[in-house]
This record gives C-alpha cells, sequence and structure tokens, in this order.
C-alpha cells in the first residue's frame, strides 16, 4: 500500500535514511537513482556511472561517454569504492547513509554489496592488518527501488546532455531482466517516481 499521511515522500525517505547506514538504489537508467540518493545520503553516494565521466577542460563540467566493454571495470571501481566509503563509515569519519546508486536489475549486482556491508568486521580485519579501529559494528541496510515506466526512463534519458546513453531496447531488456528481492534480502522501499514533475510516491514492502 501507499504511505500516506507521513508529510511529503522525500521527507519519509529522509527519515527513513536518517537510521541506516546503507541504502542500495535500484532502478532503470533515468527513473531518478542518482537525484533522489544525493538528495537523501548528503552526497554519501557511489555509482559504476562515475567511471565513465572523463575532464575535458578545467573547471567544466567532465564529459560522460559510456562503453559497454568497461562496464566490469567500472563496477569493479564502484565495489572498491564502496569498501574505502565503510571503512570510513564504521570509523566514525563520514555521517550515514551510503548510497549506492546502480541498476541493480539483477540480486546479483546488488547481494556483495550487502555481503560486504553484513561482514564489515572481517574486511577491516584485512584493511587494518589486524587492528581495529571502529566506531560501529553493525550496519542497517535497506533497498530502495525507484521505479519508473520503461516510456518515462526512455523520454528522460533524451533530456540528458551526454553521450551514448543507453537505447531503449537496452532499458526494456534490463525491465525484462528485473528481479524482485527475496525475503531474506534486507527490506524495500519502493518509489513511484513515474509521474514527471511530480514527487515521488512512497509504497513499503
Amino acid at each position: 500500500p501507499f504511505v500516506t499521511g507521513i508529510g511529503s515522500s522525500f521527507d519519509r525517505v529522509s527519515t527513513w535514511s536518517n537510521i541506516m547506514d546503507v541504502l542500495i538504489f535500484r532502478g532503470l537508467p533515468g527513473a531518478g537513482k542518482s537525484t533522489i540518493a544525493n538528495d537523501v545520503c548528503n552526497g554519501n553516494v557511489i555509482e559504476a556511472d562515475e567511471y565513465f565521466y572523463e575532464e575535458v577542460e578545467p573547471h567544466k563540467p567532465n564529459k560522460y561517454s559510456f562503453t559497454p566493454e568497461k562496464l566490469d571495470k567500472a563496477h569493479n571501481q564502484c565495489y572498491r569504492k564502496f569498501i574505502m566509503m565503510l571503512k570510513k563509515l564504521v570509523q566514525g569519519n563520514i555521517e550515514p547513509p551510503i548510497g549506492v546508486a546502480n541498476t541493480n536489475v539483477e540480486r546479483g549486482e546488488y547481494t556483495p554489496y550487502i555481503k560486504a556491508a553484513n561482514n564489515i568486521q572481517n574486511i577491516m580485519m584485512i584493511l587494518s592488518e589486524g587492528e581495529l579501529n571502529m566506531q560501529r559494528w553493525e550496519l542497517d541496510i535497506k533497498l530502495v527501488k525507484i521505479f519508473a515506466q520503461v516510456d518515462t526512463c526512455v523520454e528522460r534519458q533524451k533530456t540528458r546532455e551526454r553521450e551514448n546513453n543507453p537505447p531503449p531496447e537496452a532499458i526494456e531488456d534490463m525491465s525484462e531482466r528485473w528481479e524482485s528481492r527475496k525475503p531474506h534480502d534486507p527490506p524495500e522501499l519502493v518509489l513511484n517516481n513515474d509521474q514527471t514533475g511530480e514527487e515521488p510516491e512512497v509504497m513499503t514492502r
């Protein structure tokens, strides 16, 4: 059911983010993951797309150019950044939450992040060579699905000033491959962000 009577939907998400440590966002390209993630995670957001931005000239916006052949490298870099950000979080050097804003269409794409957050003690033992300096020992993790229809996402992509946006058929393919969370996955908050120009509605499950 839709959540109503709790102020605006962004207030609802922000309230939830205040008690979470890691928010893993899911959604098709153009659904609004990055925008919403940055709104509720105070800029502590990582995404594989960062790999495809290149500095062209100083003091000018970086150029985005997606290359499918480099996608594995992009996700590897994103995961490494996540581990480093987890380290800062448990040491008390940054404020929660951390946001991961990839498409995460299939469960196999986001489960490594869940496993890393759930095994932070072992990871810290490796990174710190046995000397633990942790302010936090357990992390709260939630999934956030940003829902938007394929047609909506395709139209939004047309307005983005960058090269090599995913073509409509690629977004359709992602939609068809979408995997729902399993009962043993973290709880999921669903934002209906399909109404262009309107505030997303909030669903929980």
